[in-house]
This record gives structure tokens, C-alpha cells and sequence, in this order.
């Protein structure tokens, strides 16, 4: 398990972990095996993505040696590996085209700065929270307009730029398919099928580099026998110190450059910032993405656990040294990583020896890199862009998800393909959101949800400090809550709703926060959920509740605290669940069963004499709660979300003729006032009542589960009663 750092900025997490329990040469040895297997794997790749983007093949190795270096030293994870990866070449290829190199080199280091200021502020956890229909959307996107591009290459096009949009592309590709070369097509296609079918001609040989090692022979021959075949040497060049013009790569390696004097690395002006900080923004959230995604996968595998801040801030530091040095963005890539992981890496080490092992390549082995074909690099883009479609998830969320799923999945997807990945995240993130939000508090009807999650506050106690005391008048609970509202985490207040005359209101008022170990709470671990003290039988007969009996209760319940403020420690299921303290006590209702009606009054100067007016229409109708409960609330988020700044009351009624005659004269009075009912404890609520007490956010709600679900297929019985999928 990676350790954690509560201060500062979490770095070598994952090496200090590992590294704690010892290193041995056997350790050694397989680690340098399984660098050794994914460095073979890494190197082809790392420059085929490089070409893919519209840069020489050396930008892609010096990042994977960069990051590939520095990740692994300083990230929380163990056996990951990070570099260049096929998801950055539809984002990274129009920056290039339009910016050059320097505006890449601009954009990853300002997207490495973000990552950073994100793993600082411990906001690791948080990237996963991207809706899935999102990431699967633009990687299918991605995956597509990577294969396509590839296609150029791999049949040997002898297309020199493919320009314009995705549709025109296509359309230059299928131009030049008359032109395409047989010898560069026979060596795509068998490195391709090589590729995929490898694994079952030698197992322990990664096919990357079997298909990689035939092409080149190949290639080799066919040059040999007079036959033109285009590889790394004979498509780019590179000058050396002396002024020297040098086919393939330079056996050279990264050399560090810093922001200062001019060319190349100038200080960016504000024109440069402001056109590259939208692409820098999702470079960054694309790699925290991916790298945690990994990261996870890599967990699965190894049966390890990352640090998701330590890994944030190093692929962020990566970035900034990988800008530095002429590369391309670096993230986790999942591939390299399982690879590095079924070779045998047991510490982050391993990681580290790859990117080391592809520099001495480069160093000692260029001129045969050079002999590499395009056509088996473009293969490889091929098979990395068939692996990273997800076409099954894909397939099933268009079969079987919800129909906003689908909306959000096609329209990341579509963006991303015809239009650019930054459009493609962006669109998608704020669809999900509009949708996450027509979800919150939307009563069901935007679709069943399979899968929550839930952002908790920590603890470390199961304590609480509450203050308890009585309240002789409406006037003085309304100032109970203004007083703690600032310095306690809860508040309620308990009222007497059988009082009347000046002591209408009067009640029990509590306010409580979370305590401390240090400060004498009960710790976590000895908490125990407490049993009921006794339980209701049986189904108790209705009268048994009644204004009596009921007045009784109340007058003893409102005795039993004193009006000095009392403060004792208490469990939270003392606080927050007093009712459960009495096994099935809805029973205490009898068969008729009751209303539990929360509406909402918002905090206004006569907020007072607007309660007060409310409690004593009820009792002018000669009705009363069996129990009145009183909170604050702040302003909700959500499109239908109940609360807003004011306060509501709760109160249970019998279920009789009466009070269902009431209850609407209630909502008017409501809504005149510019409160609102609580519709998940809803039964009585007209169509037109409910748009005047949620106003524009309700027509806003409308308009989305409109869109999602024209047909109205998906209802309740409170969709038909409110007319929500019947409005024109």
C-alpha cells in the first residue's frame, strides 16, 4: 500500500514504500527484465505517435525517457509506466499544425503546472468522478480519427499533409487509394497481422516487437533489391553541431532548454497563455484521466494500491521537464504498464529502467532504428487505436444504458471526430453536468441509476457535542437558529404543535458538531449501532393518537429540558435517528398510515409571523402534527432540489378526509409566499402549483426529461399527477 503524505506536496510515495521492505538482486533482476521487455514495446511506439502528431520520431522517445524516468521515481504508484500515449494525438496534432512545436512545448508545460496545483490540493480521487459515457466517448473518438490517420502510412498513400477537417481527410484518402504502394501495404499488413496474432507463434516475445523485427527485415530486403520502401531514415532528417544534414534519428540524448532570450523558448506572451490555457486545461485533465485509470488497472494486476495525489503530482512534474525537453505530453499508458507488470516489475524501478534502457538505444542503435518502415509503426497506431476504441462499452451503453448516456456518449464521440477533442470534453462534461443535475432531487425521472457515488465528510469521532435547551416562543427558536447557524454543523428544533396563544412555537432547539478523539470522543472503531429499547408489537389502533394524548406527550416532552443551555456528548444515531430508539414505530400510526408534509418558507424579515400564520391555520382547521420538527437551509444546487435559504417545517398528519382537504389549501398559501413543498414527501401537489413554487428551474427540468424521454416511457404516479410528461 503506497503511503500517504497529509502536508505538502506527495512525492516517491510508491519507491519509499517499496524500497522500505527491502531490495534484493533477485528484485534487480526482475525488474531490469521486465524494463528490458516493455522498453522494446515502448521504443516503436513512442515514435509512431511522435509522426502521428506531425513531429520527428525523436520528440516521442525523449518523452517516453523524461517522464518515463521521473514518473516512476516520484508518482504513488509501483508498477506503472508512463510516456506518449495514442489519446493526446487528436488534441496534440492541430496545436502542432497550427502552433509548431513551441506551442505544445507551451501547452504541456502550463497542463503539467495544473496537474501539480491539483495533486497539491488533493484532488486525485476526484478526476474519477468524469462521467463514464464521457471518457468512453472521446477515446472511441479518439481511437477513430487515430486510425484513420494511420491508414496513410500503412498502405503507403504518399499522402505529404492530411488537412481540414475529419470528413475531408477521409475524402484524401480515398482519392489516393489508386496511389497506394504495394510494397508499404504488404508491410503494414503483415506487421498488423503479426501483431495480432504473435502472442500464439512466441508467447514470451512481445509481438509489438516480433512484428516491429520482421517489418524491418523486410524493409531491409526490399531496399536491397531496389525496391523504394519509406522508413525512419529516409523520411526525416536531423542537423548535427557541425551543421551536418543526417538521415533517421540524432544518437542524441533529451537536452533540457529553460524559458529565456529567444526562439524556441521565449517567455510565452499573453496572446500565446490565453489561446493554449483551454487546451493546456484538458491535456491535463486527460492525463490525470488516464494515469489514474492505469494506475487502477495496475492495482488490479500487481494487488497493489496507488497514492492518486503522489501519481497527479509527478505525471504533472513529468510534463513540465518533458516541455523542457522538447517533448510531446506524457500520461500513464495502460498498455506499457500491463506489459511491465506480466514481465515480472516488483518496484517502480522497473519503470524507470525502460525509459534508461531506450536511451541507450538511441545512443547505440540509431542507424538500425532508422531501418524501421512507416508502414509497421503506422500498424502499430492501428492496433493501438483498436485497443483503446472500447467498441464493446460503446455497444453496450447504445443497447443498454439510459437515454441521457447515450446523448452524452454520442455527442463527446461526434465532437470529438468531426470537430476536436476540446469541444468533445467540454460539450460532454456539461452535458453530464446539466444531467447530473436534472438528476439531483429530479424524483426519479431521468432514468434508474445503476451506480452512485458519494462524496462523505471525515470524522474521526462518532461523538457529538450538542447543545439542548427549551425555547418558550416561535421568536425564540427562529433566533436559536440565527445564533449557531455559523458555528455548529447541525440544527433542529422540535416544536410543540399543540401549544397555542403566545407559546405557539415554543419547543426543544439542538445543535451539534463533530467532536475529536482528542477531545474525549468515542473513537470509530468502538462504535456500535444502537438497538431499539422496545419495539411496537402490532398495529396500534388510530385513536390511540389523538389531540389528548398527544398534548400529554408534549407538555412532558417540553419539560424535561430546562431553558439553560445544556451541552453533553452524544452518538450521531442519537442525534441524527432519536426515532429508531423505538423498533417499528410507524405502527404508533395505526392502519390509516399518515402525511408526512415538509414545506419550505424562505428567510425573510416576517419569516417569524409567517410560521406562526402557518401553525395556526392548521389549528383553525382543528388539526394537529403528531410531530413538528423545524431546520434551516442554505440555497440548493440541484434543478428541483428542496432547499433553499429559509426554513422548513415538518409535520405528520392522520390520514383523514380533513386533512387531506387541508393540505392543498396549505400548498396555496405556500406557494404565495414564495416557499415550496418537499416532493419526495409529496401526495397532494397540483401541476400548477408546483411550476409556481420551483419556477424556471422547473421548466428548465422539464425541457431535459422532455428531450430524454419524449415518449414519456418512463413515469410515476406523481409524474401523471403533476402532469410532468403530458405538458405541451
Amino acid at each position: 500500500m503506497a503511503m500517504y503524505n497529509d502536508k505538502g506536496l506527495p512525492l516517491a510515495t510508491a519507491l519509499r514504500e517499496t524500497l522500505s521492505r527491502g531490495y534484493s538482486l533477485d528484485i534487480f533482476g526482475r525488474d531490469l527484465l521486465a524494463g528490458l521487455i516493455v522498453s522494446l514495446v515502448a521504443l516503436p511506439l513512442s515514435m509512431a505517435l511522435a509522426i502521428a502528431v506531425g513531429l520527428a520520431p525523436q520528440y516521442g522517445i525523449y518523452t517516453a525517457i523524461v517522464a518515463g524516468i521521473v514518473t516512476p521515481l516520484l508518482g504513488g504508484s509501483v508498477t506503472q509506466v508512463s510516456g506518449p500515449t495514442a489519446a493526446f494525438v487528436v488534441i496534440v496534432a492541430p496545436i502542432i499544425a497550427q502552433y509548431g512545436l513551441r506551442g505544445i512545448i507551451i501547452t504541456e508545460i502550463m497542463a503539467g503546472l495544473i496537474l501539480i496545483v491539483l495533486a497539491w490540493a488533493r484532488l486525485g480521487r476526484f478526476i474519477n468522478f468524469i462521467p463514464y459515457p464521457v471518457t468512453t466517448g472521446f477515446t472511441s473518438g479518439i481511437a477513430v480519427v487515430l486510425g484513420t490517420l494511420s491508414l496513410n502510412d500503412l498502405l503507403g498513400l504518399g499522402i505529404q499533409k492530411l488537412q481540414g477537417s475529419y470528413i475531408d481527410k477521409v475524402l484524401l484518402l480515398l482519392q489516393h487509394l489508386s496511389d497506394m504502394r504495394w510494397q508499404e501495404a504488404s508491410i503494414g499488413i503483415l506487421s498488423l497481422i503479426i501483431m495480432c496474432t504473435g502472442k500464439y507463434i512466441t508467447p514470451r516475445v512481445p509481438s509489438v516487437v516480433l512484428a516491429i523485427t520482421v517489418a524491418t527485415l523486410f524493409g531491409i530486403a526490399f531496399q536491397h533489391a531496389g525496391i523504394d520502401v519509406a522508413t525512419i531514415g529516409n523520411r526525416f532528417t536531423y542537423e548535427t553541431a557541425e551543421g551536418v544534414v543526417r538521415h533517421g534519428i540524432p544518437p542524441l540524448t533529451p537536452t533540457f532548454h529553460f524559458f529565456g532570450g529567444e526562439g524556441m523558448y521565449a517567455w510565452p506572451n499573453h496572446a500565446e497563455l490565453r489561446l493554449l490555457l483551454m487546451p493546456a486545461v484538458v491535456i491535463a485533465a486527460l492525463a490525470a484521466l488516464e494515469s489514474l485509470l492505469s494506475a487502477t488497472v495496475s492495482d488490479g494486476l500487481s494487488h497493489t494500491r496507488h497514492d492518486p495525489n503522489a501519481e497527479l503530482a509527478a505525471i504533472g512534474i513529468a510534463n513540465v521537464l518533458s516541455g523542457f525537453a522538447s517533448g510531446m505530453p506524457a500520461t500513464g499508458a495502460i498498455a506499457r504498464t500491463t506489459t511491465n507488470i506480466k514481465s515480472g516489475a516488483r518496484t517502480p524501478l522497473a519503470s524507470s529502467m525502460h525509459a534508461i534502457l531506450i536511451m541507450l538505444y538511441v545512443l547505440a542503435l540509431s542507424p538500425v532504428i532508422s531501418y524501421m518502415p512507416m508502414a509497421s509503426l503506422s500498424a502499430l497506431l492501428v492496433l493501438t487505436a483498436y485497443n483503446m476504441s472500447h467498441y464493446r462499452q460503446f455497444y453496450r451503453i447504445l443497447t443498454i444504458a439510459p437515454r441521457q448516456d447515450i446523448i452524452v456518449l454520442l455527442a463527446c464521440f461526434g465532437l470529438t471526430v468531426f470537430v476536436d477533442m476540446v469541444a468533445g470534453v467540454s460539450v460532454g462534461v456539461m452535458l453530464a453536468a446539466l444531467l447530473f443535475w436534472a438528476t439531483a432531487g429530479g424524483m426519479g425521472m431521468t432514468g434508474i441509476i445503476e451506480e452512485l457515488t458519494l462524496k462523505l465528510k471525515r470524522i474521526s469521532s462518532s461523538s457529538l457535542r450538542a447543545t439542548t435547551y427549551r425555547v418558550d416562543s416561535l421568536e425564540d427558536m427562529v433566533a436559536a437558529f440565527e445564533h449557531y447557524r455559523d458555528q455548529s454543523d447541525y440544527m433542529v428544533g422540535w416544536i410543540d404543535h399543540m401549544a397555542k396563544g403566545d407559546d405557539i412555537g415554543r419547543g426543544i432547539f439542538e445543535a451539534a458538531s463533530h467532536m475529536v478523539l482528542d477531545e474525549g470522543g468515542e473513537a470509530l472503531d468502538d462504535f456500535k449501532a444502537p438497538k431499539s429499547r422496545f419495539s411496537i408489537p402490532f398495529m396500534l389502533p388510530g385513536f390511540l393518537l389523538n389531540r389528548y394524548s398527544m398534548a400529554l406527550y408534549n407538555k412532558w416532552r417540553f419539560k424535561k429540558y430546562s431553558a439553560w443551555r445544556q451541552a453533553e456528548l452524544v452518538s450521531f444515531s442519537h442525534f441524527f435517528h432519536p426515532l429508531d430508539r423505538v423498533g417499528r414505530w410507524n405502527r404508533l400510526y395505526g392502519r390509516r398510515g399518515f402525511f408526512q408534509y415538509q414545506c419550505l418558507l424562505p428567510e425573510t424579515p416576517d419569516i417569524v409571523a409567517q410560521l406562526r400564520t402557518l401553525l395556526s391555520a392548521i389549528h383553525r382547521n382543528g388539526l394537529f402534527s403528531f410531530l413538528a420538527v423545524i431546520k434551516y437551509h442554505r440555497e440548493g444546487k440541484g434543478m428541483l432540489t428542496f432547499p433553499k435559504r429559509g426554513y422548513s417545517v415538518s409535520l405528520d398528519f392522520p390520514n383523514t378526509r380533513r386533512v387531506r382537504k387541508m393540505l392543498p389549501q396549505l400548498d396555496e398559501w405556500i406557494a404565495d409566499h414564495g416557499g415550496r413543498v418537499y416532493l419526495a414527501k409529496d401526495a397532494t401537489l397540483s401541476p400548477e402549483l408546483f411550476y409556481a413554487m420551483y419556477g424556471e428551474k422547473a421548466n428548465d427540468w422539464y425541457n431535459v426529461i422532455h428531450d430524454l424521454d419524449p415518449g414519456a416511457k418512463f413515469t410515476s404516479l406523481m409524474s401523471e399527477r403533476l402532469g410532468w410528461k403530458q405538458r405541451a
